[in-house]
This record gives C-alpha cells, sequence and structure tokens, in this order.
C-alpha cells in the first residue's frame, strides 16, 4: 500500500475527480481545503503580507491510500 498527497487547484477538482473514478480498483479520496504559497504564483508577484501573515492562496489536497499496483496509474491521472 501507498499514500499519494496530491495538491491541486480547486477549479480542477471535478475534472481530477470524474477521472480517478474511472479507475475501478481505487477504493477512495480524502479531499481537504489548504492554504498556502510557493510555486504556483505568478513569477512577478510578490507575496503581499497582511498583519505579519503571507497571503496564502487556497488549493485542495487530495490523500489517496492505494495498492502498489497502482499508483503510476493514479499518479498519470491526476
Amino acid at each position: 500500500m501507498k499514500a499519494i498527497h496530491a495538491y491541486i487547484k480547486r477549479h480542477k477538482l471535478g475534472a481530477v475527480t470524474l477521472a480517478l473514478q474511472k479507475i475501478e480498483a481505487l477504493s477512495g479520496v480524502t479531499v481537504i481545503d489548504v492554504r498556502g504559497f510557493g510555486r504556483g504564483r505568478a513569477r512577478n508577484e510578490p507575496h503581499r503580507i497582511v498583519e505579519d501573515l503571507v497571503d496564502y492562496r487556497p488549493g485542495l489536497k487530495l490523500e489517496i491510500v492505494c495498492d502498489d499496483a497502482l499508483v503510476e496509474t493514479v499518479i498519470g491521472v491526476i
């Protein structure tokens, strides 16, 4: 068994979910609301500091536990 943690943008959830549902042996996916910053921001856009906190971007974290044989398939779909 392997655990896969993937971070995606909110607008991609529907497409990714539909694609993952086509994998018959996959038992399920956990979706968690997250906020963060990093490489996903525009290169010329500086981080805005708001009351000593970084302006975090919303996103989603997918947690998937699957058999070793499905890892490459799941990663390819995401």
